[in-house]
């Protein structure tokens, strides 16, 4: 009667383990599937957590956040953002568009030209897609070569399109509005909003590399130390009051 007892409890156990199991799955699903956008109602999760590389046009290493295949066999990209206002900036199209170029290249799948940026609040963990489109190609190649000539000071930067950067910036001071793009960037919203453009990032530069020369570099800010007795010790060594005494 014991034997047939225990057998019995661990049959139960099992049963409810794996009845358990199989609910979170599906609650997961649930709650993975209800914030999908209507064009991805139909589409099935394909990708998650996975790095794509290429070599060409340049090398490139991007990790995609969720990618759903849709019946087409058309991927669409989605990256998960945790942020407390609902909005999408240009980095995450720049994010999106790398990881499209490297599925494309490297693993010669076709991804569509629409992305979404989806928002979670830290909180209520409410998640709101934001559709965005993507860069192409050539783009992303002229971003590139903007990168190679700011690492060799071949061009400028783009002034800072944010006030609280600047609030904090140690060269605020040294900043000539003259020289450096002003571009107004504007958050991409959700609600419907449209997307509104950041400014062209492939615009020609006004300045060359001889006109840059004539630019001094700006020194980093003196930090100066309020006059006093300073605060660290001095260490010393065992025995040596004992030594200065005799």
């Amino acid at each position: 009667m014991s034997a047939t007892v225990f057998l019995f409890s661990i049959v139960g156990g099992t049963l409810a383990a794996a009845l358990w199991i199989a609910w979170r799955r599906y609650w997961h699903g649930l709650r993975e599937r209800a914030w999908l956008p209507e064009e991805l109602k139909d589409a099935r999760l394909e990708v998650a957590e996975r790095l794509f590389r290429t070599a060409r046009p340049f090398g490139l290493f991007a990790k995609v956040d969720r990618a759903y295949g849709r019946a087409d066999g058309i991927l669409v990209l989605t990256e998960l953002k945790r942020r407390f206002h609902i909005r999408a900036y240009q980095s995450d199209v720049v994010e999106l568009s790398a990881q499209k170029l490297a599925i494309e290249r490297g693993a010669k799948r076709r991804v569509a030209v629409d992305g979404f940026v989806v928002v979670e609040h830290p909180a209520t963990r409410q998640r709101t897609p934001i559709s965005v489109p993507l860069l192409g190609e050539e783009e992303l190649i002229a971003l590139r070569q903007r990168y190679e000539r700011l690492l060799l000071g071949a061009t400028l930067p783009h002034k800072a399109n944010d006030v609280r950067l600047c609030r904090s910036c140690a060269y605020v001071d040294r900043c000539k509005p003259q020289l450096l793009g002003n571009q107004a960037a504007a958050p991409i919203r959700g609600g419907g909003a449209a997307l509104q453009a950041i400014g062209n990032p492939l615009a020609p530069d006004q300045l060359t590399a001889a006109g840059m020369r004539s630019v001094q570099p700006a020194r980093r800010r003196e930090t100066r130390r309020s006059p006093g007795k300073s605060k660290t010790r001095a260490r010393r060594s065992p025995g040596s009051d004992r030594n200065r005494r005799a």
